[in-house]
């Protein structure tokens, strides 16, 4: 009788533990995405509107906010994770509670879970990086490698004004890799020119331009997937 009672209370302990490595208390159930779970998807996500301090300030980047997607498909619970300030952030939650989706599952049947979704705030027409470049190496369908040998790593983009300049500029920390080698430096574009158009932050390919002063840079655009070029110059100050 002791060993069976033994063995009922293991089977407890490691039932809880399962759960637990799931769940989390907090969120009262919630599931975490992996295993048996799938990710939900969303099915209606239109974009933020833009607050006017950040509008005025011409800035632009992205929110990264914390929620849990109901049995319903229905946003819950939902905090900043990553804040971007001038009150975008409370425009991220604002739209993000709008957001619909197709319910995540655990064994066929719909299941609340924890997840993390970007709202990205864009106030210039801007590139985005294939699909494909994320993986190792990078791949970029479509582009000769031989004509674009170099890869563009960048991250968010700043906006500031360069001495000199009558209008912003995009800035951005980047790491270039030219034939197995990586430098990092800075590479700006003024805003008002029709060649400069914002990055997203991922992986491109590029060429020099100009006696290696400025890059060529390609990007996917808009939603047709189209490669779009892009000129930024690269910071002498910085190289």
């Amino acid at each position: 009788m002791i060993f069976r009672v033994r063995l009922l209370l293991l089977l407890l302990l490691l039932l809880a533990c399962g759960a637990a490595a799931q769940t989390d208390p907090q969120t009262t159930g919630a599931y975490r995405v992996g295993g048996t779970v799938s990710a939900p998807k969303a099915t209606y996500a239109p974009d933020p509107e833009y607050s006017e301090e950040a509008r005025k300030a011409k800035y632009q980047g992205t929110c990264v906010l914390w929620l849990v997607v109901d049995a319903d498909g229905l946003p819950q619970k939902i905090r900043v994770q990553r804040a971007l300030g001038m009150g975008l952030d409370e425009e991220a939650i604002k739209v993000v509670q709008r957001w619909r989706f197709q319910p995540a599952t655990k064994d066929g049947q719909p299941v609340p879970v924890m997840i993390n979704v970007e709202v990205n705030f864009r106030l210039y027409n801007s590139l985005t990086p294939h699909p494909d470049s994320a993986g190792q190496p990078p791949r970029f369908p479509g582009v000769k490698t031989s004509k674009y040998p170099l890869l563009v790593r960048v991250s968010d983009v700043s906006f500031s004004s360069k001495a000199g300049a009558t209008a912003a500029a995009a800035s951005y920390k980047a790491f270039i890799t030219d034939a197995g080698r990586e430098q990092q430096v800075t590479i700006f574009c003024i805003m008002e020119s029709s060649e400069c158009l914002v990055l997203d932050k991922g992986t491109y390919p590029a060429r020099w331009e100009e006696n290696m002063k400025s890059l060529e840079i390609l990007g996917l655009s808009g939603g047709q997937g189209k490669w779009k070029k892009t000129e930024y110059t690269v910071d002498s100050e910085n190289r």
